[in-house]
């Protein structure tokens, strides 16, 4: 039995705070400590809002540490969900249940996430047949419900009502003191995985090719694990992938294919792409504009 991930039982309160702001790297509290040892970096954290029957939104697992408050405090300040320790306490208290009073140094549970996002429309848990969450948090083991309903891999209908928007990734983010000890790479398996299953063995470019020879690629390069967002990718034979990393060829925002100058008089046989559409067999699921103008912008060597 495979874990996939986990769903977390967050306050509203929290989850709001952090919404707000934009929170990108977050302590997620337990008054309890509790271990989700069976995830690994990379894994979705759901978020499911306490007193309702829906999902948020969710975050990247980055790591779990039983710290101390003031620990906590330091490293994460506003992450924790408040704007200071004194109110940051007051919250753990009210979440706690135990009569123990907490101090500075009492110690509980961190869930470090990265990469947050919420869902335009949240997803309501009956729709898809999860029951309601009463503890901290459940593991999501061998079939990930939410994101079937949410990429619509069976559930179309699904997919109109739950547009999940892709943001680009803070570049800081690579700098990250805890990358540096990790494969910034993991997960590209799925992230392929993903994309295949909602654009079929059709690269974007030349249309319907073997799945031997097509590559998921990033539009905005790989930052973190949120940049393995479907509408950050595409699928691309090898070798437009490798001329789309390369800047020879990159997309309007009316997706529209463009060839570089560089190409366009070198009698490639590439050049022949230029001005045509791109190649999308999904009737919902769209490159974001943002990301794409961004490999405009960074990537693409229009001379």
């Amino acid at each position: 039995m495979s874990i996939l991930g986990a769903i977390g039982s967050t306050s509203p309160d929290w989850m709001d705070f952090h919404k707000e702001r934009d929170s990108q790297t977050v302590c997620f509290w337990q008054p309890s400590p509790r271990d989700p040892r069976k995830l690994k970096y990379g894994d979705r954290w759901y978020f499911f809002r306490r007193g309702s029957n829906r999902i948020d939104g969710y975050g990247t697992y980055v790591r779990w540490s039983n710290i101390t408050v003031k620990a906590a405090w330091t490293l994460y300040k506003e992450g924790n969900g408040s704007l200071s320790i004194n109110e940051f306490i007051s919250s753990l208290e009210g979440a706690s249940s135990s009569d123990k009073k907490i101090t500075e140094m009492s110690e509980i549970g961190c869930v470090e996430l990265q990469g947050i996002s919420y869902f335009d429309s949240p997803l309501n848990i009956s729709d898809i047949g999860i029951t309601p969450l009463f503890v901290p948090f459940r593991y999501i083991r061998d079939r990930d419900l939410i994101e079937e309903g949410l990429f619509g891999y069976n559930n179309n209908e699904n997919l109109e009502q739950i547009k999940m928007r892709f943001e680009l990734c803070d570049e800081r983010m690579v700098k990250s003191r805890f990358l540096k000890y990790l494969h910034i790479r993991d997960n590209q398996a799925k992230f392929r995985k993903k994309l295949l299953d909602v654009y079929g063995n059709v690269c974007a470019v030349t249309g319907d090719q073997p799945s031997e020879v097509l590559d998921a690629a990033h539009i905005q390069p790989y930052i973190n694990i949120s940049s393995n967002h479907v509408q950050n990718g595409l699928i691309l034979r090898a070798d437009i992938h490798r001329l789309f990393d390369k800047g020879m060829i990159s997309i309007t925002d009316d997706l529209c294919i463009i060839v570089s100058r560089f190409f366009l008089s070198s009698k490639s046989g590439y050049e022949k792409y230029h001005q045509r559409p791109l190649i999308i067999k999904n009737d919902v699921v769209r490159p974001s504009r943002e990301a794409l103008r961004y490999h405009r912008e960074n990537i693409y060597l229009d001379g």
